[in-house]
């Protein structure tokens, strides 16, 4: 007999008896996968992205919870000793009016903390080189 029985082992299985365990640790807790092993469909074939959360409204709840899994992700991993590299992520504007819509983003980044560097198309070519 079990307290929990979670069916699938991606990511949201896995996370779903993580925090049980922490509730409730002495729980009696099933992970049921038809798979050989965890993460191996939709879990298994995500880039691996650890999202800064560019895109998203500042203030708004999917901007919230982004910003949050971010660091929640990084501090999880460097708890468990597990590697990321953090690479940070190239926005490129190749019209004027892309170059509008990358001023909102970089506005965007600024009201969601998140850290950013602009460069020029001079300084960009220097830093393939």
């Amino acid at each position: 007999m079990y307290d929990f029985v979670i069916i699938g082992g991606g990511i949201i299985g896995m996370s779903t008896a993580m925090q049980l365990i922490e509730c409730y640790p002495d729980a009696r807790i099933a992970l049921l996968e038809k798979e050989a092993g965890p993460a191996c469909h939709q879990t298994g074939h995500n880039s691996g992205v650890i999202h800064a959360g560019v895109y998203y409204t500042p203030g708004s709840l999917k901007a919230q919870f982004c910003l949050a899994g971010n660091r929640a992700t990084k501090a999880f991993c460097d708890e468990n000793n597990i590697r990321y590299d953090t690479c940070g992520k190239m926005l490129v504007a190749t019209s004027a009016l892309e170059m509008a819509r990358m001023q909102a983003l970089w506005d965007r980044t600024a009201a969601n903390g998140i850290e950013r560097e602009w460069l020029s198309g001079a300084e960009l070519a220097r830093a393939r080189a």
